[in-house]
C-alpha cells in the first residue's frame, strides 16, 4: 500500500488550510490552500508512481504471475449480494444479508430425512502410510484452506513425517468412531449458478471450504471404496477419464444423428434435489453420505425410490424440450405441467432443439466478456502492466470462450481481437494489424484453437474404451429416412480438420504426432 505517514501529514495540512480559508475568505489564505493542494497532489502522484513501478517490476517475473491473479480477483472480494428472504423482502444491511445466508444453509445442512438403518460393518483395515502419501500427492496446491488454516502444502513439505502424523490421526478416528470437532465446521461460499433470479438463495450453489486434512482422509476412504464398488460409465463426472464434455458430446451427437434421420426426439431435463444428512455420523466415523456410494447404481423408478435416497424432483426447474417440429402442449409430472423450452443450458453448454450451435457460441462469447470485465480492472486494461498478463488472458478468458467447442460441428469466427487490443492498449487508430497484435499477446487465432480442441477431443474419444459414453454415442445408427440437405456433421468437421493439419485417423495412437 503506497499511502504513508508523510502523505497523511500533507493531506491533513491541506484540509486545515481549506477550513481556515472557509472561515476567513482571505485571498492570502486561499493562495496558501492552493499551494498546499498542489504539493499534496504532487506527493501523492510521486508515491503512487514509485509504488506502481515497484509493483510492475515484481509482476514482470515468473513468481509475479500468481500476484496478477490475486489482483484480478481482488475487486470481487468482500462483496455482499442482496438476496430475498422467505417473505420475498430484500434486506439492506450486510448483517441481515449474512443472517439470511446463515438461515438458508443451516436449514439445508441440518435437515434430516428417514433413511434405512445403517448396517454395522467390521472394523476397517488399519490405514497405511503408503495410502496417506498417495492421497497427499493428489492434493492440489494453492487451494483455500478450511477453519484450521493448514494447507495441503504443509503435509507435502513434511513428507514422510507428516504422513505418519496423519496416519496416527486417521487410525484414531476409525478406532474411536469420531472426527475432530473442527472438521464439523466449514466456511461456506455461495456461487451463483448463472441463471434465473440472482436474488434467490436457492439459485446459488454452496461451496464449503473444508480442512485439508479432512480432504486427505476422504481421499484415502474413496480410494478404498473404488476397489470394491463399481460406478456405471454413464456417471461421467465420477468416472476416471470422463467429465462434462463426455455428456455434452453424447447429447449433441444424439440430437445430430436422430435429426439427420428426421426422427422426433423428446427430452426432459430433470432437476433432482438432495436432502443433506446434516452432521449425523455413523459407527465408522464417516458421514452417512458415504453409504450412498453402494446404492448409487440403483435406478430410481418412482417417487418412493427418490424418497429413500433423500431426493425429490424439483418441478420448478425441470424443463421439457421437443427436438422436432414444435407442437402444442407439454408433459406433466404428478399433475404439474413442465415448462417447455427451445434451449436448455446442459452442464454449461446451450443445447438447442434444432441442434444449432450458434446459441451456444453466442453464450460462450457473452460469458467470455463477463469474465474479461471481471479481470480488466487494474490488470488487463492497464497499458503499463507487463506482457505476462497474456497468461491471465489465456488461462482465464480463453477457456471460458472455448468451453464445449470441441463438440461443435461448425467453426464460427468469434471476434476476440477486440479484447486483445484492449489488453495491449492498442486501438484501430494505431494502425496495428491483427496478426501483430496476436503476436505481441502470444495468442493464436480462435479458429486454430477450436480446431486443436476438436482434434484433441477426437483422439481422446477414440483412445478411450469401447463402452465409454462418448465412444458409444459415435456408434449410434438410428433408423429413418434422411433429410435432403443435412447439416454439417461433427465427423465431417473432424475430417476437414485432419486434412488441414495433414494427419490420418490411424495417427491418433501416436500422441507426439497427434499433438
Amino acid at each position: 500500500w503506497w499511502w504513508n505517514e508523510e502523505l497523511q501529514r500533507v493531506s491533513k495540512e491541506k484540509k486545515m488550510a481549506f477550513k481556515t480559508w472557509l472561515k476567513s475568505h482571505n485571498d492570502l489564505d486561499y493562495q496558501h490552500y492552493k499551494t498546499l493542494e498542489s504539493a499534496a497532489k504532487r506527493a501523492v502522484a510521486v508515491a503512487k508512481t514509485a509504488h506502481c513501478d515497484q509493483l510492475y517490476e515484481e509482476l514482470d517475473t515468473s513468481d509475479g504471475v500468481n500476484k496478477i491473479y490475486r489482483l484480478a480477483s481482488k475487486p470481487q472480494l468482500n462483496t455482499v449480494r442482496q438476496v430475498k428472504d422467505d417473505d420475498h423482502q430484500v434486506p439492506r444491511d450486510p448483517p441481515a444479508i449474512l443472517w439470511r445466508w446463515n438461515d438458508r444453509f443451516a436449514r439445508i445442512c441440518n435437515e434430516q430425512f428417514p433413511h434405512p438403518p445403517i448396517q454395522s460393518a467390521p472394523h476397517p483395515w488399519t490405514l497405511t502410510t503408503v495410502e496417506v502419501e498417495a492421497a497427499i500427492k493428489k492434493m492440489r496446491n494453492g487451494k483455500e484452506t478450511g477453519p484450521d488454516d493448514i494447507p495441503a502444502e504443509v503435509w507435502k513439505i513434511l513428507g514422510h513425517q507428516g504422513a505418519n502424523i496423519l496416519v496416527s490421526l486417521f487410525n484414531r478416528i476409525t478406532d474411536e468412531g469420531a472426527v475432530p470437532p473442527i472438521w464439523a465446521t466449514s466456511t461456506t461460499v455461495p456461487m451463483w449458478k448463472g441463471k434465473v433470479d440472482a436474488m434467490e438463495c436457492s439459485n446459488y450453489r454452496p461451496i464449503c471450504l473444508l480442512c485439508h486434512a479432512m480432504k486427505i482422509f476422504e481421499r484415502v476412504l474413496v480410494a478404498r471404496l473404488r476397489k470394491t464398488i463399481s460406478v456405471t460409465l454413464n456417471q461421467c463426472g465420477f468416472v476416471k477419464g470422463c467429465g462434462t464434455t463426455d455428456a455434452i458430446h453424447t447429447a449433441r451427437l444424439f440430437l445430430e444423428m436422430h435429426q439427420e434421420k428426421n426422427n422426433s426426439i423428446h427430452m426432459a431435463f430433470l432437476d433432482l434435489e438432495k436432502r443433506l444428512m446434516g452432521s449425523h455420523i455413523n459407527s465408522s466415523g464417516t458421514p452417512c453420505d458415504y453409504t450412498l456410494h453402494k446404492s448409487s447404481n440403483t435406478k430410481c423408478r418412482d417417487k418412493r425410490s427418490l424418497d429413500e435416497q433423500g431426493m425429490w424432483l424439483n418441478t420448478k426447474q425441470t424443463e421439457y424440450m421437443e427436438c422436432s417440429p414444435q407442437t402444442d402442449g407439454t408433459i406433466s409430472i404428478n399433475g404439474e405441467d413442465l415448462k417447455k423450452v427451445k434451449q436448455f443450458k446442459y452442464l454449461g453448454s446451450n443445447i438447442s432443439s434444432d441442434s444449432d450451435t450458434l446459441p451456444d457460441a453466442r453464450a460462450r462469447v457473452n460469458a467470455a466478456w463477463m469474465k474479461w470485465r471481471q479481470v480488466t480492472t487494474g490488470v488487463l486494461c492497464n497499458r503499463r502492466m507487463p506482457i505476462r498478463k497474456a497468461k491471465v488472458y489465456k488461462t482465464v478468458v480463453h477457456p471460458v470462450t472455448l468451453y464445449g467447442s470441441e463438440c461443435w460441428p461448425a467453426s464460427s469466427r468469434h471476434k476476440e481481437i477486440r479484447m486483445i487490443r484492449w489488453c495491449l492498449g492498442v486501438t484501430r487508430f494505431d494502425h496495428v494489424l491483427n496478426y501483430i497484435v496476436r503476436r505481441r499477446m502470444g495468442v493464436a487465432p480462435i479458429t486454430e484453437k477450436m480446431r486443436e480442441g476438436r482434434l484433441r477431443w477426437y483422439g481422446h474419444v477414440m483412445r478411450s474404451g469401447e463402452h465409454t459414453v462418448a465412444r458409444t454415442a459415435m456408434r449410434l445408427s438410428p433408423q429413418g429416412q434422411g433429410v435432403r440437405q443435412p447439416k454439417k456433421r461433427w465427423m465431417d468437421r473432424i475430417t476437414e480438420d485432419m486434412r488441414k493439419v495433414n494427419v490420418a485417423p490411424e495417427d491418433i495412437y501416436d500422441r507426439a504426432k497427434w499433438r
